[in-house]
């Protein structure tokens, strides 16, 4: 059974997921909103995700942004691998933890991006995805294939 979010505060107005607070946290982030300027959101060097959308999505693709430079170091801008490790690892995570995701939006995204680079980033985006479940431990992940979660 899934309850109500709970939701906290992280030095700004946005709110975030209490289960999320630990690596905004480890990794030193702000969590800021925007405006919409033809982007969702951006996770920038200076440690600050900006978020033009509340869709909790939007904020696990900018996290992972954020986990995948932590582990990795990444360049700025739309880089195609990045933003399929992204993309598809906030997919993942959001699916894990029983939240119902638009799936298709992130295959198109990803189709963008062309699916070669998915099969490049495989290992990449589990590392990504393993940081963020190994600091959410304490919380509920759905893993049944009966899940009717993510659709």
């Amino acid at each position: 059974m899934i309850q109500k979010e709970n939701l906290c505060q992280k030095r700004s107005l946005t709110l975030i997921p209490c289960k999320f607070r630990g690596i905004v946290e480890k990794l030193n982030l702000n969590v800021e909103t925007t405006a919409f300027r033809n982007y969702y959101g951006a996770c920038l060097k200076t440690r600050v995700i900006k978020l033009a959308s509340p869709e909790l999505i939007v904020f696990l693709h900018e996290l992972c942004h954020a986990v995948d430079d932590h582990l990795h170091g990444i360049q700025g801008g739309q880089i195609p691998l990045q933003e399929v490790v992204a993309e598809f690892s906030a997919a993942v995570i959001a699916c894990l933890l029983g939240y119902r995701v638009p799936l298709g939006n992130g295959k198109e995204y990803i189709e963008s991006y062309g699916f070669v680079n998915l099969f490049k980033a495989f290992a990449r985006i589990e590392r990504v995805v393993g940081f963020v479940i190994e600091r959410t431990a304490g919380f509920e992940f759905e893993t049944t294939s009966e899940s009717p979660l993510c659709s």
